[in-house]
């Protein structure tokens, strides 16, 4: 096996791991990118960092603390927490990089893997407009689609659609069937 050299490739791979209750990890970020999601971090999370940006495991990872549990969070926490997400892969696609996997690494809270071009360029007009969503789980028995309604590039039909698709996973997919799909 042939393995080419660091130098020849053209992307790299980092990761964003939810840790203990109210920690983010971003190891192996390239250097340029790393203040840029955490300046988006502290826009994003309203109860605040509590502590960091600090360097862990020899420089490879920077770690941030975050006042309140966003990973044990309910209710408008759990909401805010997921927006925060949302906006930290926004930023990352805004530089070229994308979301390659999530993974529950720990069995406790996940790890988002992203490729990112080893030269990263500005912002490009085509990624910014690009359209993000979250479909998330709640109280085990609902659904939650956040961030389409805070692009005006997202119309009502756009939306309608998604929620068809959705529906129809639920009713193809979920043993249970549904019971009731309801909109917020």
């Amino acid at each position: 096996v042939d393995f080419a050299d660091e130098s020849d490739r053209t992307s790299s791979i980092c990761c964003l791991a939810l840790s203990s209750s109210d920690r983010l990890q971003l190891i192996g970020f390239p250097a340029s990118l790393t203040p840029r999601v955490v300046d988006r971090i502290r826009q994003e999370w309203s109860c605040g960092v509590q502590r960091g940006p600090e360097a862990v495991c020899n420089g490879q990872a920077v770690e941030l603390k975050l006042h309140g549990n966003p990973w044990l969070a309910s209710e408008q926490e759990a909401v805010d927490a997921r927006q925060m997400l949302l906006a930290i892969v926004r930023e990352m696609h805004r530089w070229g990089c994308r979301l390659y996997l999530s993974s529950s690494l720990k069995d406790t809270t996940d790890s988002l893997f992203f490729l990112c071009p080893r030269r990263l360029k500005p912002p490009v007009e085509q990624l910014l407009a690009t359209e993000m969503f979250v479909l998330s789980l709640n109280r085990r028995d609902r659904l939650r689609l956040m961030g389409t309604s805070e692009q005006s590039e997202v119309e009502d039909k756009d939306c309608n659609q998604l929620m068809d698709v959705i529906r129809e996973c639920v009713l193809n997919y979920w043993p249970k069937g549904e019971s009731t799909i309801d909109i917020d």
